[in-house]
């Protein structure tokens, strides 16, 4: 962790304000700041969709997380259906992980407890039993699915949920569950024409309505240091659109550089 937390975050800072001052401009964040909105949703540009937004700067040594609302990104209407029901992430927890031996060195066993911590009775599939057919019955089960691999197809992870980085057959029904994806670029999308393609651009369209995912490649430790208040702050009942406010600031406290604490971006509804 010596790394991330030594990491200096001023060489990005003038790129930071100068995406910050093109997508919020000051007479937008004053307007927003005026009518005390509480949420924003961005439906940005294709090229754009993967931008760190909560570390966008709003003025001078102030980026878009502490403002007083909170946000989220949608690829567009498709991303807010009606026709879906959220499931009740009291309905409980299913985590999706590698072999023990494995998650070890990234982070991934203490991560684990951390679930199992704040959310007792979580239910784990690894390695082979990570299967997309329990995948799917998983979807009507519970609330919050969690997924921890690589995204980019590490053989040794065995987990045919994310195989090659690629949602390959989505599993939606009239209900949805929050999915949490610990993987390396899940939020990333591909860009042809005016058309957005990658998991999350996927998940939307089907009817998942709360994703939350990296936009870049993780550090496993650093993630380890979102996720914890992440999943405290859903635990003490928090929507998740503050409980992921909430885990960009705790781990901004810890990891300085926007690489590791805004690495992770709430995609669809903020409930």
């Amino acid at each position: 962790m010596s790394g991330p937390r030594l990491m200096e975050a001023t060489s990005v800072e003038p790129t930071l304000q100068q995406l910050g001052s093109y997508f919020f401009p000051p007479p937008v964040i004053d307007e927003l700041r005026n009518f005390g909105v509480q949420h924003v949703l961005i439906s940005p540009d294709p090229r754009a969709f993967g931008l760190p937004w909560p570390a966008l700067m709003t003025g001078e040594s102030r980026s878009f997380i502490d403002e007083p609302w909170t946000f989220s990104v949608i690829a567009g209407p498709h991303a807010l259906r009606r026709d879906v029901r959220a499931s009740n992430i009291c309905n409980g927890l299913a985590a999706f992980a590698p072999l023990p031996e494995v998650n070890r060195d990234y982070g991934g066993n203490e991560e684990l407890r951390i679930l199992e911590r704040e959310f007792p009775g979580v239910q784990v599939f690894r390695a082979e039993d990570a299967s997309l057919g329990e995948f799917t019955s998983a979807w009507s089960r519970f609330g919050i699915i969690h997924v921890r691999t690589h995204g980019r197809g590490v053989k040794d992870l065995h987990l045919p949920v994310l195989a090659d980085g690629v949602w390959k057959e989505p599993v939606v029904g009239r209900t949805s569950p929050m999915l949490v994806l610990a993987a390396c670029k899940t939020g990333a999308s591909v860009r042809r024409g005016m058309d957005v393609f990658g998991c999350v651009e996927l998940a939307q369209r089907s009817g998942v309505r709360s994703i939350v995912a990296p936009i870049v490649s993780v550090d496993g430790h650093a993630t380890l240091a979102w996720m914890e208040p992440f999943y405290q702050s859903l635990a003490a009942g928090k929507r998740v659109a503050q409980a992921t406010k909430d885990a960009c600031l705790s781990a901004r406290s810890l990891l300085v550089h926007p690489a590791f604490w805004a690495q992770f971006g709430l995609f669809g509804s903020p409930s």
